[in-house]
């Protein structure tokens, strides 16, 4: 997390609310950390976010390759 801040690219942190491996506040510390971030957390959905809800996952990938 220290050398997080230096990056500059924007970067999109997707992350399933109900993961019981790494929880949803490390998402929010990296979306923290990443001066140029967005953290979309996906409801429905754990640890394997792209295939529990791999649709949800593909609209906000275009939809964040869209505005960059």
């Amino acid at each position: 997390p220290p050398l997080l801040g230096g990056v500059q690219t924007p970067a999109l942190i997707v992350w399933g609310r109900q993961d019981r491996i790494v929880p949803v506040g490390v998402g929010e510390q990296y979306a923290r950390a990443l001066p140029k971030s967005r953290l979309s957390v996906v409801d429905g959905a754990g640890h394997f976010l792209e295939m529990e809800q791999p649709e949800v996952l593909a609209k906000l990938i275009v939809q964040f390759a869209a505005e960059a």
